[in-house]
């Protein structure tokens, strides 16, 4: 008897996990886009800022430049 209350425990901790993490699902599903949309953005950024240091290394711009 009291390994089937342990088993009960269990299986409501996992009940109330899971209806935790679909209310956060839930909440942070509007934000998904918006944050797909601003990583590619930031990639292309990085991408953009890498190419114009190989095509001009820091010590070959001028003092003060960043």
């Amino acid at each position: 008897m009291c390994w089937q209350g342990r088993v009960d425990a269990e299986v409501a901790c996992e009940v109330e996990l899971h209806e935790h993490l679909s209310n956060l699902l839930a909440e942070l599903e509007p934000y998904e886009q918006k944050l797909i949309q601003l990583n590619r953005k930031m990639k292309i950024k990085l991408r953009k800022e890498h190419e114009n240091y190989i095509e001009e290394p820091p010590d070959k711009q001028q003092v003060g430049e960043h």
